[in-house]
């Protein structure tokens, strides 16, 4: 703890150099202080996180965020989704539903994206489907889902779902446009 001096009973120096000793020995004190204080709080941060991954292993295992920068930067490299479906090797319904999506939400920003317009992206190259959500669930319900619905706090404007497309769909996209260029 730091010592606590009484102003009105603390002697005074007579010179300077005494004056200077003082505040050099108080500056010395003080940063002793906080060294101890950042020792003291490192000591029960640590026990708290201790404390709180005792309680996340119990109540639900914690997630880290996956970076996937790299991968949305491969996936926009490609001008058009018509010349990502050239280089890419997708051949089932899920495959070319989860291009379409992570390509939208790479190379346009989008925060999530809505199953209908993964659909007119489709059938604008000639592959729409009739029941969309049928296949997107498949996605969703994988042991390792490639989809994901996006939660948004407050009231939803229509009952669409909103998708996002898992740090492991962005990884999968990828492996199609890596397959064909083998």
């Amino acid at each position: 703890d730091p010592e606590i001096i009484n102003v009105s009973s603390a002697p005074l120096s007579d010179s300077e150099d005494d004056l200077e000793e003082d505040i050099s020995q108080d500056e010395e004190d003080m940063i002793d202080t906080e060294d101890s204080l950042e020792d003291e709080e490192e000591a029960s941060t640590s026990t708290d996180q201790k404390k709180n991954a005792k309680k996340s292993k119990s109540e639900a295992a914690v997630v880290e965020p996956i970076d996937v920068t790299a991968e949305k930067e491969f996936l926009s490299k490609y001008e058009t989704l018509e010349d990502l479906f050239l280089a890419a090797s997708v051949e089932t319904s899920g495959s070319k539903i989860l291009l379409v999506a992570a390509y939208l939400q790479a190379k346009e920003g989008k925060e999530y994206l809505i199953s209908q317009e993964i659909n007119d992206q489709l059938k604008h190259m000639g592959y729409g489907f009739e029941n969309i959500s049928a296949v997107i669930n498949t996605l969703l319900k994988r042991k390792t889902p490639l989809m994901a619905i996006f939660k948004k706090r407050g009231p939803s404007k229509t009952m669409r779902h909103r998708l996002v497309v898992t740090p492991e769909g962005f990884k999968q996209a990828v492996v199609y446009l890596e397959t064909k260029q083998k």
